[in-house]
């Protein structure tokens, strides 16, 4: 396998040289201490944000043993749970033998922390405050698969690790190279099939470990797969591409999103 490359890491970047180099064209990039300055990266841990009120907020479960991978249905391959914040960060802390990953919790309705946080600069304007707190435990992976808008994950605390792929290399990654059932791959990352996936070694894959403070930016369609040693807090903003092209793509990608589900059921078990 070639050896994966090394995602930029820029310091002290303007959003409008971001927009220029990074997101027009269409490239991954670590900003390198973008949110250094925000109260959040001195004040919260898991026992902060157990205090910072009790939303109900959804759990990602996997099981003892089983891959966590998207593998045929993307609505199947794990089990979800809503339960308060304070039991789902106590269930991340002491897993009891599942790995628990809590995901897509709106920051505004916990007011105290998103003021701690703020905006995020290099994203327009109407997404600027527009955060998604992810809380997880070590062991937890995030498999392959792509977004239908340009995404930025801000780390607060512990460390990410990410691999991801240009949707060039689709072919090699997954099945549906023409995304017919679904932006996720059954290739794991962590133990390679390539007798299913006989030219995954053909793709070029970048990689980068994000730290407090950085903010990763994956564009659009951008393959990535996430790991996480150690307990972790994150937030992510998404935002539409400006391209016209990708425009039109991504606009067709998220009506096809709203659909997937009842057509991956209906085709039943699919190799990816």
């Amino acid at each position: 396998m070639n050896a994966f490359r090394e995602i930029p890491r820029v310091r002290a970047l303007s959003p409008s040289w971001f927009r220029a180099l990074y997101e027009r064209r269409a490239r991954p990039v670590v900003l390198e201490g973008a949110l250094a300055s925000r109260p959040a990266l001195k004040t919260w841990s898991f026992e902060h944000l157990a205090a910072a009120g009790d939303v109900t907020v959804t759990v990602r479960v996997s099981r003892p043993g089983r891959a966590q991978l998207f593998d045929g249905d993307p609505g199947a391959a794990f089990e979800y749970r809503r339960l308060p914040l304070s039991q789902a960060l106590a269930g991340v802390s002491k897993p009891n033998g599942e790995v628990w990953y809590v995901q897509h919790v709106a920051l505004e309705t916990l007011p105290r922390l998103h003021g701690e946080l703020g905006t995020l600069d290099y994203a327009p304007a109407a997404e600027r405050d527009q955060a998604k707190l992810w809380i997880c435990g070590a062991g937890t992976k995030n498999p392959l698969h792509w977004d239908t808008h340009h995404a930025a994950l801000g780390q607060i605390l512990g460390e990410k690790r990410f691999i991801v792929f240009s949707p060039d290399d689709s072919p090699k990654l997954a099945a549906f190279a023409a995304r017919t059932v679904w932006r996720t791959s059954g290739l794991d990352l962590s133990a390679i099939d390539r007798t299913r996936f006989p030219h995954f070694d053909d793709a070029t894959g970048w990689s980068c470990t994000v730290r407090p403070g950085d903010v990763l930016y994956v564009p659009y369609g951008w393959w990535h797969y996430m790991g996480c040693d150690a307990p972790s807090i994150s937030v992510t903003w998404w935002w539409p591409p400006s391209r016209l092209g990708a425009i039109r793509d991504s606009l067709r990608d998220v009506l096809r999103d709203r659909v997937t589900p009842r057509l991956a059921r209906r085709l039943g078990a699919i190799e990816f």
